[in-house]
């Protein structure tokens, strides 16, 4: 928001000429008026994908497919990441045809291995171990994996508020939330992945921010008032020392992390 004012005079100067300001304004209500709609999952989707790479598996590496695609969907919401930042699909069929079980014979396969399954090492092979308990009766194969789905389930996300278990290594247990650590005296929550942060007491509180004016349509200043041309006065930008860095510290505390 830093250089939205500047911004906003500039478009207004060049829209004022040709009358277009008000279409602006109604084509902008018309987007804010859209809702975002969470991403359902697909348990078949996997099926998509390894048609789309042309990957060639056995039923076995069907199953171990499948229960990844579920374990990858569940830790990206999870972590509110993307399931390409979680597991790319390349590395994904990997895993499926090398069915590693132990982290050497996974780092072996992933090389170099994304930064978010170095914490959640444990936690896929724990997927990957339960999928081939899962290919041990014929009729998991047979399916196609839906006995992996459901073992599977348990990396959905918690919905009873309960605490993550953690365990030794402050990796994540099978089936379990993220842990939260918590920052004594804030009562903000550290993320495990920012283990570089180095507490320094009591940080004070941030100051609160002025709520902005509200504009209605029928005031605002994208619609042109009459006697209101393209010669009107446009604010420069402001200077960046307007908007002074916090510091990495103030910043993960006020993000809750």
């Amino acid at each position: 928001t830093h250089y939205l004012p500047y911004i906003f005079d500039r478009l207004k100067a060049e829209l004022a000429p040709s009358g277009r300001c008000l279409a602006v304004w109604q084509r902008s209500v018309e987007l804010c008026r859209q809702v975002y709609k969470v991403p359902q999952f697909d348990p078949e989707g996997y099926a998509t994908m390894v048609r789309r790479q042309n990957a060639q598996l056995n039923p076995q590496q069907m199953v171990i497919c499948r229960a990844l695609y579920a374990w990858r969907d569940a830790v990206a919401r999870e972590e509110d990441e993307s399931t390409a930042y979680v597991l790319p699909n390349q590395q994904l069929l990997r895993l499926a045809m090398g069915m590693p079980q132990t982290p050497e014979q996974l780092h072996a396969i992933c090389h170099p291995l994304p930064p978010l399954l170095h914490f959640k090492a444990t936690s896929l092979l724990s997927a990957i171990g339960n999928a081939l308990a899962e290919t041990a009766s014929p009729s998991a194969v047979d399916s196609g994996g839906e006995a992996a789905s459901a073992s599977c389930g348990a990396f959905r996300g918690r919905s009873d508020g309960a605490q993550p278990a953690v365990t030794a290594g402050n990796t994540y247990a099978p089936g379990v939330c993220a842990p939260a650590l918590s920052i004594a005296g804030t009562g903000a929550v550290l993320h495990p992945m920012q283990p570089s942060l180095q507490l320094q007491g009591v940080l004070p509180p941030l100051p609160p921010e002025p709520a902005p004016a509200v504009v209605g349509i029928g005031a605002s200043p994208m619609v042109p008032t009459a006697g209101q041309g393209a010669e009107q006065q446009v604010r420069y930008p402001p200077a960046p020392t307007r908007s002074p860095p916090l510091p990495p510290e103030q910043i993960y505390v006020a993000a809750g992390w």
